[in-house]
């Protein structure tokens, strides 16, 4: 299920509505570059944070990248879809137990993600439970997750499977952390700061209070040796902007 083009097949097999996908075992496979709806995506089958995704606008940006893909790597190409935001569905399976966990907005840069934010308006279960249903009987375990978009018209919302990350992932920690401490409200964001070190962070003031049901919590502090923290802050969305605009000052 890493695989995203065994994701589409067994999309495409049990009926999740999914973007149009061109899967490939390697680029010899690709015969006609005009087939392609444009702009697109081109996806190495798999891949991590986003790496060696790219847009391409046309047959020759396409072409491009080809050129310097290596031979042997499964690849796909997958239309444009034109979301206006695009979601988390976590899971969990618990003595054979399949379990809902939480729906989270995606908070990305590019095509690199780099936060979560709860709760969503949408909730579009019945888009991926038949794939976690089948993963579900076949043994899969503990947290895994979909990527979603919700494409939005005058007259309809669809939501569209984009791939499965059959794992912990970006989203997870801090819902973790957010169910332990019963927050109601949430926004998980890396940061970047100046500081290389926690020993200059004192966030004493907002951290987080359990009474108030607002603050902040760390989520990942590691990174803050190369410039950057992860940091989850609970509250209304104008609680959160204000924590926001603190942090954003401190660092």
């Amino acid at each position: 299920m890493n695989c995203k083009n065994n994701f589409i097949k067994l999309a495409q097999e049990l009926g999740v509505s999914v973007p149009l996908t061109f899967c490939f075992q390697n680029k010899a496979a690709i015969k006609d570059l005009s087939e392609f709806p444009y702009p697109c995506y081109f996806k190495p089958t798999i891949s991590v944070d986003g790496a060696g995704i790219s847009r391409c606008e046309n047959q020759q940006e396409l072409s491009k990248i080809l050129k310097t893909f290596p031979d042997e790597i499964p690849l796909q190409i997958q239309e444009e879809v034109t979301a206006s935001s695009f979601l988390n569905l976590q899971y969990c399976v618990e003595a054979s137990k399949l379990q809902r966990l939480a729906v989270t907005s995606q908070i990305l840069d590019g095509y690199a993600h780099i936060g979560n934010r709860y709760p969503s308006t949408h909730q579009p279960w019945e888009t991926v439970e038949p794939i976690a249903e089948w993963m579900a009987q076949r043994g899969m375990k503990e947290v895994f997750a979909f990527d979603v978009a919700v494409v939005e018209d005058a007259t309809q919302t669809r939501y569209l499977a984009i791939e499965c990350n059959p794992r912990f992932n970006g989203a997870s920690y801090p819902t973790g952390i957010a169910k332990k401490l019963n927050m109601l409200s949430w926004t998980c964001e890396t940061f970047k700061t100046r500081y290389c070190s926690l020993e200059n962070l004192d966030l004493s003031e907002i951290e987080f209070n359990p009474e108030s049901n607002t603050g902040v919590v760390l989520v990942n502090w590691g990174t803050i040796l190369v410039g950057k923290i992860s940091i989850l802050l609970a509250g209304t969305v104008q609680k959160q902007n204000e924590l926001r605009a603190y942090l954003k000052q401190r660092f």
